[in-house]
């Protein structure tokens, strides 16, 4: 089960995806939907990094998606799997993506080189 918390209400006629597996591509029709759209660049965030989170920007990466991880906009149960999850975005010259603070994605300071 899950719900939205308030601040995180769906608006009105805005698209949700209801996935049944760890990452939001699995038998979904997210990809079709991000393509229709034009949008190449993710910013990813959620529970957990290790899991959900990191098994989301893995599957959006192997599909070619630019990728922003918000590290203080994720979490897990254990801070060093969060934090083991969000180093790995990072290793091999940014292989998954990029990541960075809300603060950061708020005043627009994301671009490929940001980094943590």
């Amino acid at each position: 089960g899950h719900e939205f918390v308030e601040e995180g209400q769906p608006i009105q006629n805005e698209t949700v995806i209801d996935k049944a597996s760890f990452g939001a591509f699995y038998n979904t029709g997210l990809d079709e939907l991000l393509k229709r759209d034009g949008i190449d660049h993710l910013i990813m965030c959620g529970i957990t990094t290790q899991c959900c989170v990191h098994s989301t920007l893995r599957e959006a990466v192997d599909r070619g998606y630019w990728c922003l991880t918000v590290a203080d906009c994720c979490a897990a149960s254990e801070p060093g799997m969060h934090d083991a999850a969000l180093s790995l975005i990072a290793a091999e010259g940014h292989l998954f993506g990029w990541v960075a603070d809300f603060q950061d994605v708020a005043k627009g300071n994301c671009t490929s080189q940001s980094s943590q």
